[in-house]
């Protein structure tokens, strides 16, 4: 049996990068402006306005535990855990690749500092 001949993309991957550009202009330039935007706003302001110093070390640990370094730690974590859970790596792969490209930008913000 003959495999299927490879089909072209097609218009279908270029109306889907027009969509999410589309998506992404629509949610920054104007939805940041209407009510949504606004009550987003306002309740960062309420809870930069009403911090208190009993929350501010919980604060400071939950945004620790979301830096990038922890979650890459756990994601190679998980990798391990699963593949030798379920006895194979095809789906464990899916989160090492993830895990890598979060290793190579950690990289390169060390080896490229910030300026401004």
């Amino acid at each position: 049996m003959a495999p299927a001949p490879a089909s072209e993309p097609g218009p279908v991957r270029g109306l889907f990068l027009l969509v999410g550009v589309l998506v992404g202009l629509l949610l920054a330039k104007v939805a940041s402006h209407d009510a949504f935007g606004r009550a987003d706003t306002h309740v960062d302001r309420w809870v930069a306005a009403h911090r208190t110093n009993d929350v501010n070390p919980a604060a400071h640990s939950a945004t620790d535990a979301a830096e990038t370094p922890t979650i890459a730690a756990l994601a190679v974590l998980t990798i391990a855990g699963v593949a030798l859970a379920w006895q194979r790596w095809r789906e464990p792969m899916l989160v090492a690749v993830a895990t890598g490209e979060v290793l190579i930008f950690l990289t390169i913000m060390l080896l490229l500092p910030r300026h401004g």
